[in-house]
């Protein structure tokens, strides 16, 4: 299966990739630093990818324009594609930090397109 992760060159990123490859898949490492370059407020390039780890987020961005990039990212996809979206404990309605209304917010998202979500 050809999967792709965005987000490879963090700690967690890393490990993810290491264990896509060892259990047999082919890795697509998508992101600013990876073979597949890409970064938030572009489309994902197009890949033949069956699956995406969504590790990537920008914490520069506002919660809106966090979501508007995850719109992004989500319309790149082919249909069928199934996505896994980490999140944070740190998301929640109340929470204090801009990360975690950020990550809130694109929660929405990705829970509205029944895809499957992580909190790390």
């Amino acid at each position: 299966m050809n999967i792709g992760v965005t987000g490879c060159s963090s700690a967690i990123g890393t490990r993810v990739c290491q264990l896509v490859k060892h259990a047999g898949h082919n890795l697509v490492a998508i992101g600013r630093n990876e073979e597949v370059f890409w970064q938030f407020g572009q489309r994902l390039p197009s890949t033949d990818i069956q699956a995406l780890l969504h590790i990537a987020h920008d914490r520069n961005a506002s919660p809106i324009e966090a979501l508007q990039n995850n719109e992004l990212v989500l319309s790149s996809l082919p249909k069928n594609t199934f996505v896994v979206y980490l999140s944070s404990t740190s998301a929640h309605a109340i929470t204090l930090s801009e990360y975690g209304r950020s990550k809130y917010l694109c929660e929405s998202l990705f829970f509205n397109a029944n895809f499957a979500i992580v909190k790390s």
